[in-house]
C-alpha cells in the first residue's frame, strides 16, 4: 500500500512523546488488547523466567497504560535464527508471527548497515534481550487481536544527548533507528531530550507502518495512550479511518455515494511461472506467502516454452513487500525470477463483529456484500464439536442476523 492510501483499520501514531517497544505495547492495551491473553500467549515464546506487570499511570497530564516486563539477567547474545525460531514455534497467529519476524529482520538489516556486515552475521545486544523480544511479539499480537490492519506515523522527535549500551556512548537519534528511518520517516529535530525514540519502537514502525502525508483527513474511533519509563514520555494511538485529502476519498467513477464504502489503494502483483515444482512444494509456497503477510496467493495452471505443463504462481502484497516476498517466492519455488506489477484496487470498507452461536465465538467480516464468518475460526469450531465447517459457519450467520434483528 503507497503512502495516502489507507485502509479503514488504521491505527495513527503521535510519537511526539518518543516511541519505545513498551509504549507502543502499552498503547495497544489501552486501546482495548487483552492483557491476559496476550501473557498467555506470550509464554508459549519459552523464554527465560520473566514477569509482566500492567499499571495505570499519568504522562503529561494524560492517563495512560504502563507495561513492564521483568527478565532475568542474561550472559551472551541472541542472533536472529534462534529468535525466528521461538517466534515460529509459539502460539502467535499466522499473522503475528509473520509481523514479527519481519520486525526483526528489519532491525537486523539496519544493524547490519550500521555494523557493514552482513545480515547473517549480525548478532544483537540490547535488542536480542527478552524484554525487547516480548514487547515486539507483544505488539504485534495486539495489533491482530485488535484488528489493525494498516499502521501509519507522524514526524518522531530526535531527541539529544547521548546514550551508553554496549557498544559504548552512541549521539541520539542513535544508528540504527536513523537507518529504520531513512527515505520513509520524518525526523524533526531539536524535539524531546535524550533518547526519544529506540530501535525496539522504531523497527515496529519501520516494519509495520508508513509515514503519515500532510493533507490526509482521519475519523478518529478510539485513542489509547501508552506510557514510557520517563515522566513525559507517553505515545498517543488513535484507530480510525482516513478520508479525503491525498488519502482515501469519494471515487466518482464508482457511482453515487460509493465512496463511503469503496476505497481505493494500491498493490503489487508478484507473477513467476514454475515447470519443475511438485504440488506438494506449490502448496508450501503459497502458504509460505500468506504466513509472510501476501493479501491473496494463487496458482493458475499453463502451457510453458516447447509444451511443457507448468503453474502460473501469482501473488498480490503490499507494494513495500514486494521484494521480500519475491526473494522468499524464488526461494520456494526455485525459480530465477518474478515480474512485478503495480496495480491499483478498490475494497469494500468492512467491520468485525463477534457472534455467539452454538459453537461458540464466531468473528464476522462486516460489509456492503454481506456478513461472512471467519473460516479459521469455524474450521477450529467445527474440529472440536465433530461437525462440518459449513455447519459452524451456517449458526455464526444464523446468530449475526438475529443479532441484527432479523428473524431466527
Amino acid at each position: 500500500m503507497s503512502a495516502g492510501e489507507f485502509e479503514a483499520s488504521s491505527l495513527m501514531l503521535d510519537a511526539a512523546g518518543g516511541l519505545a517497544g513498551d509504549m507502543f505495547l502499552g498503547m495497544l492495551l489501552d486501546l482495548g488488547a487483552d492483557a491476559e491473553g496476550l501473557e498467555s500467549t506470550l509464554r508459549s515464546l519459552d523464554l527465560p523466567d520473566w514477569s509482566m506487570e500492567v499499571s495505570q499511570a499519568t504522562r503529561r497530564e494524560v492517563g495512560a497504560t504502563r507495561i513492564l516486563f521483568t527478565v532475568p539477567h542474561e550472559h551472551g547474545h541472541r542472533h536472529l535464527p534462534e529468535i525466528e525460531a521461538k517466534i515460529a514455534a509459539s502460539s502467535m497467529s499466522a499473522r503475528a508471527k509473520a509481523w514479527a519476524t519481519r520486525t526483526f529482520y528489519a532491525l537486523a538489516t539496519a544493524e547490519a548497515a550500521v555494523h557493514r556486515i552482513a545480515v547473517e552475521q549480525v548478532h544483537f545486544h540490547e535488542v536480542g534481550a527478552a524484554d525487547a523480544i516480548l514487547d515486539i511479539c507483544g505488539a504485534c499480537v495486539a495489533l491482530d487481536e485488535l484488528g489493525i490492519t494498516s499502521v501509519r506515523c507522524g514526524p518522531l522527535p530526535s531527541g539529544s544527548g547521548v546514550v551508553r549500551c554496549d557498544h559504548g556512548e552512541l549521539p541520539v537519534p542513535v544508528p540504527a533507528v536513523l537507518e529504520l528511518a531513512a527515505g520513509r520517516f520524518e525526523i524533526a529535530l531539536g524535539q524531546g531530550e535524550g533518547e526519544m525514540v529506540t530501535p525496539t519502537g522504531m523497527s515496529l514502525v519501520a516494519a509495520l507502518g508508513q509515514p503519515i502525508e500532510p493533507g490526509v483527513r482521519f475519523v478518529p474511533q478510539r485513542v489509547g495512550y501508552g506510557a514510557g519509563a520517563r515522566e513525559t514520555s507517553v505515545l498517543r494511538g488513535v484507530v480510525g479511518t482516513f478520508i479525503g485529502g491525498r488519502g482515501i476519498g469519494r471515487d466518482e467513477s464508482t457511482g453515487e455515494g460509493a465512496g463511503a464504502a469503496l476505497q481505493r489503494e494500491s498493490v503489487a502483483l508478484l507473477r513467476t511461472n514454475v515447470d519443475d515444482a511438485t504440488g506438494e512444494q506449490l502448496a508450501f509456497a503459497m502458504e509460505l506467502m500468506m504466513e509472510q503477510g501476501a493479501l491473496d496467493v494463487t496458482a493458475i495452471p499453463c502451457i510453458m516454452k516447447k509444451g511443457r505443463p507448468g503453474t502460473v504462481v501469482e501473488v498480490m502484497c503490499a507494494q513495500d513487500d514486494d521484494a521480500r516476498l519475491a526473494k522468499l517466492l524464488m526461494k520456494a519455488t526455485g525459480s530465477l525470477g518474478v515480474r512485478v506489477t503495480r496495480t491499483p484496487r478498490f475494497v469494500l470498507s468492512r467491520d468485525f463483529v463477534e457472534v455467539h452461536c452454538s459453537y461458540g465465538t464466531i468473528t464476522m467480516k462486516v460489509s456492503e456484500a454481506g456478513a461472512i464468518p471467519e473460516y479459521e475460526e469455524c474450521a477450529r469450531a467445527a474440529r472440536q464439536a465433530g461437525v462440518s465447517v459449513h455447519e459452524v459457519s451456517s449458526a455464526a450467520r444464523d446468530a449475526y442476523r438475529v443479532a441484527q434483528g432479523g428473524d431466527e
